[in-house]
């Protein structure tokens, strides 16, 4: 079956910087269709001829309007340009990052229970014209309107499967969020509250409100391509052919209370704006864990970075936690051990790798009791540097996820949220559901 992704004017109803469906309809780009081994482009464009790019190599040169590029893998993100010349001058080119689809058999495996996490994300984009992203598949939602964020701002709200945004800069990278919101039914709320009761904790309103919705959100990250062509395709050309997934949790606070019945305080790791957000930032040795977990494709090998300060061989990092009595004089510090900390499912090829992990981290201090930090993940990561990254976590603390090149200082931001109250740590408490792609 052949899937087809064609640009049409169809969001509507959104602020005047998410973008009227007139504003969608100038963007005349290439089309696409799919399938688990190629990918067919067309175009229409008046141009001499066209050349046709593969994740910074060129696979193709013709005057035709339509190019099939074949003998793919099933399930990869590729890198596509495509480039109009006259008088062998180029005129523009267009950057096409698109997944193939995958095998028949996986995908008859697919089941509503997971349809979030296997969500696949496009886009397109034109350095001086805007970008579109796409996805297959409904985010859940209750409401009419998804939420759009833009590294951290909110741009305003969209009604379909698709985005267009025009206030692009060449060279530059952006974070797109889409949320969607569940109401849990009575009885899930109900269950939920009476968890917590049984735990002796005070049920105040935010609480009340917290235990109440799901949510769920679809983050792209997109580096717009530079105006100059060539240093586009030397960016996207593999030379390193490694690539590592960093995940940190953290305090955003110097110090929080203990729970109450405990009393006093533990360190956090004070990274906080002044407007009092989260500060995110993957080389900040400040953290509660972090783990780091590279791909190797030149000796296919998938395996904790030691290379990471503080990052043992499994790829799992604890700092310290220091409890603090009610005047904030120091009288203990641990480091907590890992109730649980597993890699899973992994496997590597020449042309993705994949893992499965697990991560459940408790409070020193707190011994068997909860809360634990707890998150999940399901990764694939291809030589190129694509992805896509999906699980959940809990809504406390703060969480970053950062894709890097081993031992080069170089990295993207491709998930951030902040932290929403430790309460939140709590079992009954909803998770945070993501799926990002990059």
């Amino acid at each position: 079956m052949k899937k087809k992704v064609i640009i049409s004017a169809s969001i509507a109803g959104i602020s005047s910087m998410l973008y009227s469906a007139n504003a969608f309809a100038q963007y005349e780009g290439v089309e696409h269709e799919v399938t688990q081994d190629s990918v067919t482009f067309s175009w229409e464009d008046d141009a001499e001829y066209f050349e046709v790019f593969k994740d910074g190599e060129k696979i193709w040169r013709g005057s035709d309007h339509i190019y099939k590029a074949d003998d793919l893998d099933p399930d990869v993100q590729y890198n596509f340009i495509i480039a109009s010349y006259n008088n062998d001058e180029l005129i523009e080119f267009e950057e096409v990052k698109v997944s193939t689809e995958k095998e028949a058999l996986a995908r008859n495996f697919k089941s509503n229970d997971n349809s979030f996490e296997e969500i696949t994300v496009e886009h397109k984009v034109k350095s001086q014209e805007g970008l579109v992203i796409t996805w297959d598949n409904e985010i859940p939602n209750s409401e009419d309107t998804y939420n759009v964020t833009k590294n951290g701002e909110s741009i305003g709200e969209i009604t379909e499967n698709q985005l267009f945004d025009e206030e692009i800069d060449p060279g530059e990278e952006y974070l797109y969020e889409i949320e969607g919101v569940i109401e849990v039914s009575e009885d899930e709320k109900a269950k939920r509250l009476q968890e917590l009761e049984d735990m002796s904790v005070e049920i105040t309103p935010e609480i009340e409100e917290s235990v109440s919705y799901d949510s769920y959100f679809l983050n792209r990250y997109v580096k717009v391509p530079e105006i100059d062509l060539q240093q586009r395709l030397a960016s996207q050309k593999n030379s390193v052919n490694r690539f590592g997934i960093q995940y940190t949790t953290f305090i955003p606070d110097n110090y929080v209370a203990i729970l109450s019945g405990i009393g006093g305080y533990v360190s956090g790791d004070n990274r906080m704006t002044s407007s009092g957000n989260a500060l995110f930032d993957p080389f900040s040795d400040k953290y509660r864990t972090r783990t780091a977990i590279r791909a190797d494709f030149t000796n296919n090998r998938v395996e904790g970075d030691s290379s990471v300060k503080w990052i043992d061989s499994q790829g799992l990092g604890i700092n310290s936690t220091v409890r603090y009595n009610s005047s904030k004089d120091i009288i203990d510090e641990k480091f907590a051990e890992p109730d649980k900390f597993s890699r899973t499912n992994t496997s590597i090829n020449s042309s993705r790798a994949s893992w499965d992990l697990e991560h459940s981290i408790g409070i020193p201090f707190l011994y068997e009791l909860p809360p634990n930090i707890d998150y999940n993940y399901s990764l694939n990561i291809t030589p190129n540097g694509s992805g896509n990254i999906s699980g959940e976590h809990d809504l406390a603390p703060a969480h970053e996820i950062a894709v890097y090149i081993p031992e080069s200082g170089m990295n993207f931001m491709i998930y951030t949220r902040d932290n929403e109250g430790f309460d939140n740590l709590f079992p009954t408490h909803g998770n945070q559901k993501f799926n990002s792609s990059f």
